[in-house]
């Protein structure tokens, strides 16, 4: 699956609507007290995967993701196709947020999970806001290919060949 970045795609919106994470007081697991959410979607027109994928960074640390969560807000039963586990327990686990790649390596990632739970994915507005942000990525996906159809063929002289 190829994902791309929401601000790749509306870089003035992802810079407005960035999930900003504040952690008081900072710990010595977790010595960083600020982070941010970049947001990441499937950039595959023809997938309907409804999710987020949510890279954790933090400022003066040069992009380095201290955890990758991913998050789908959609029922069990619509992530069944998706899941492998009989009693959809992959489901179960995208449905919370879940750390990915499960080996991510980085002692603060599960520190980092329990407060995006928290702060973020228990939120309502800001779930309404991933998914309002899923369904731009989408509608995006879909002029391009349209486009990228049209352009063809007028390429290939399709175009000219149909009555008007």
């Amino acid at each position: 699956m190829n994902i791309r970045q929401f601000g790749d795609l509306f870089p003035d919106l992802a810079a407005r609507h960035m999930v900003h994470l504040w952690i008081e007081p900072a710990r010595p697991r977790l010595p960083v007290n600020s982070y941010w959410l970049r947001e990441y979607y499937c950039d595959e027109p023809a997938c309907d995967c409804r999710r987020v994928f949510l890279d954790v960074v933090a400022d003066g640390w040069h992009s380095r993701v201290f955890a990758s969560i991913h998050y789908g807000w959609e029922t069990l039963e619509f992530y069944r196709p998706w899941d492998s586990a009989p009693r959809l327990d992959n489901a179960r686990l995208l449905k919370r947020g879940v750390i990915y790649p499960a080996e991510f390596d980085c002692v603060w990632a599960d520190v980092l999970l329990r407060h995006v739970r928290k702060k973020v994915l228990s939120d309502p507005k800001a779930v309404r806001r991933f998914i309002k942000h899923y369904e731009m990525v989408k509608r995006h996906q879909r002029k391009q290919a349209r486009e990228e159809l049209r352009a063809r063929r007028v390429g290939s002289g399709e175009d000219r060949a149909r009555p008007a």
